[in-house]
């Protein structure tokens, strides 16, 4: 449009100035210019104007449509962004219905905070935690929240936390506490309380957000816990045994102080010191044995979780040496894994000298019914040997007057020596028989009296007991059967075997029999490999669960008010167990008989000729293991 206008300013200054000229020229020179100008001049003019028109308009047109794109582009990019925009908006209000749902619904309280500790938001979960309504939450003041203690504690962890921002240092890591509310029926409860800040896209903290979680029963369960580890740390202090605990390098982490009346060394003392130090040198052996297949046992899942019990000896600080009755059980962590051991000691000394003194005075007192039934059956022989030789002597004397008066003759040798030679063989028969039964209680009692461990005929030892044993039994119908190899020789301690048949048959004569009008005994005496197998059964009454479970109980029995000490079955526990570290174990039930089967590891086994098949110095302690699930049966 401007150049248009251009155009005309131009046309109508050059025509005023040709209107000027014709004023002073020739006049139809004038008119003739005119009419050229307005007629060709024009025309080409027009055209000239009519050219730049569409080349300007073109140009408009080129820019129109580039405009045009650039809006298309531009409304395009509008739209994708209005679309993604609502998408996100749908987005968010997904996912703020779905936390709001879950804050709502959470068993947790969830809240936020602005920085000036006004609440903005509590979910509904107050309602059930602490009584209040979420609206009435909000309106609440920390003051009004916590207890003073927990409100001091909250307000100085609030008031570093923000010191640490302001210093620049970010605070990104969630604070907990244990805090405790007030709730509306004017309780109060513990709640662990993890809160962290809001921050703004500058990393700046507009607020805090937290969870609010009711550990009143944890609480209540530490406390409880709390109590009674004081109540048993006190009884651990304070009792008689002492109570220890190891890791698996069997190194002592606690000891009870009443180690220090047992052994003189103080729990820190003892904190130090090793196995070596701690224990005689059989005692290590042993106990390194037994916990090393413990917990070989325990690593293969093959262990029966029935605590171990072990006597050991024990070095004091003044040198002396106490025997100790140690319970271990196995320690472990949440998985079951074996982390330790636990053991309770308590002192067995005076307990195991005063068993010895009560197992010998058992031992005489059994050495004299065995002298008492002995001294009648050798009365037997001794009579009838003395009633011979009596006889003899009369026989003497008659031919001796004979002789003098001269009235013998040859006929009366032949009477005479018939008659000495019977009463001679009457009186070697007896005093053989007199002598057999003296040396049977001989052996007896001395294998009895003295503990020694040598090599025997397991067979010829038994034979010997139970001949000892006859006049206790051969005046009643039961009956003894003995099933042995006849040349199995073992190196152990013939009079421990020899006490525990006497006790066993006894047993069974005095209480198994009780009733029955004929028993039968039946000892099965074999070996297994180098374990030799003890089996003692009779056919008397049985015994019901509540005997069986007391039979090798000290002093116990049902023989009180007739003589019984309760010591015969506890003896042969103890002499099975301890001596021989073998294992007993009873089968009973009422009418059924009785049933001792007894396993006796590391036996050596002989031949005849007495060679060892090894070192009898070799024998070890398998087997030292008291098993508690063991049952027997009372004896006296």
């Amino acid at each position: 449009m401007l150049q248009k206008a251009g155009f005309i300013l131009i046309a109508f200054t050059g025509i005023t100035a040709l209107i000027s000229l014709g004023r002073v020229a020739d006049s139809s020179f004038f008119y003739r210019f005119l009419i050229w100008l307005f007629g060709g001049g024009f025309l080409l003019s027009f055209l000239w104007m009519l050219r730049f028109s569409q080349i300007t308009t073109r140009n408009l047109k080129q820019i129109v449509e580039k405009r045009t794109r650039e809006l298309t582009d531009a409304n395009k990019s509008l739209v994708d962004e209005i679309t993604r925009h609502h998408a996100t908006e749908v987005s968010l209000r997904e996912s703020e219905k779905k936390y709001r749902l879950l804050a709502e619904h959470a068993n947790d309280i969830i809240w936020t905070l602005s920085l000036d500790l006004k609440f903005t938001y509590v979910s509904p979960s107050i309602i059930r935690i602490r009584g209040y309504t979420p609206e009435e939450g909000m309106n609440h003041s920390l003051e009004e929240i916590l207890t003073p203690d927990s409100l001091k504690i909250a307000s100085n962890i609030y008031a570093e936390a923000m010191e640490k921002e302001a210093r620049g240092e970010r605070v990104l890591e969630p604070t907990v506490l244990e805090l405790e509310h007030f709730c509306k029926n004017g309780n109060t409860i513990w709640m662990e309380v993890s809160m962290s800040f809001l921050r703004d896209q500058n990393d700046d903290p507009t607020g805090i957000i937290g969870v609010s979680r009711d550990i009143s029963d944890r609480k209540q369960t530490e406390k409880a816990l709390k109590e009674s580890e004081k109540k048993f740390r006190m009884l651990a202090e304070n009792a008689n045994d002492v109570i220890w605990t190891t890791d698996l390098l069997f190194k002592t982490n606690y000891i009870s102080p009443s180690i220090e009346r047992l052994r003189g060394y103080t729990p820190e003392e003892i904190l130090g010191q090793t196995l070596e130090e701690i224990l005689t040198p059989a005692s290590l052996e042993l106990a390194k044995r037994v916990f090393s297949r413990e917990l070989e046992l325990e690593k293969n899942d093959k262990k029966n979780h029935v605590n171990t019990v072990l006597e050991l000896e024990f070095l004091c600080k003044d040198g002396a040496i106490v025997l100790l009755e140690n319970n271990i059980s196995p320690l472990r962590d949440e998985t079951g894994c074996v982390t330790g051991l636990l053991g309770i000691s308590r002192d067995i000394t005076e307990q195991r000298r005063v068993e010895k003194q009560l197992l010998r005075s058992e031992k005489l007192a059994s050495l004299g019914d065995m002298v008492a039934g002995v001294s009648h059956e050798v009365s037997t022989p001794l009579g009838a040997g003395l009633l011979s030789a009596s006889y003899l002597q009369d026989i003497s004397e008659e031919l001796t007057d004979l002789c003098w008066t001269g009235k013998f003759q040859l006929s009366d040798v032949e009477k005479y020596a018939e008659k000495i030679a019977k009463a001679s063989t009457m009186i070697v028969t007896n005093l053989e028989r007199a002598s057999e039964l003296l040396n049977s209680f001989k052996s007896v009692a001395v294998d009895q009296l003295v503990v020694e461990k040598r090599s025997f005929n397991i067979r010829k030892n038994i034979e010997e007991t139970l001949n000892s044993l006859k006049p206790q039994y051969k005046r009643t119908p039961h009956t003894i059967l003995l099933e042995c190899p006849d040349d199995l020789m073992i190196h152990n301690y013939p009079g421990t075997f020899s006490q525990i048949t006497t006790n066993l048959v006894m047993n069974s004569l005095v209480h198994g029999f009780e009733g029955i009008e004929k028993g039968e005994i039946r000892i099965t005496i074999q070996k297994q490999g180098n374990i030799l197998l003890f089996n003692f059964r009779d056919t008397g009454r049985g015994m019901d669960e509540a005997v069986l479970k007391k039979i090798y109980d000290p002093f116990f029995t049902t023989k009180r008010n007739r003589g019984g000490t309760g010591l015969g079955l506890h003896i042969v526990h103890n002499l099975v167990c301890q001596t021989l570290m073998g294992q007993i174990t009873c089968i009973s039930s009422p009418g059924n008989g009785t049933e001792f089967q007894i396993k006796i590891p590391n036996t050596i086994y002989h031949s005849r000729s007495g060679a060892d098949s090894s070192d009898p110095d070799e024998s070890v302690y398998e087997c030292s293991l008291r098993n508690a699930g063991d049952k027997g049966r009372t004896g006296d």
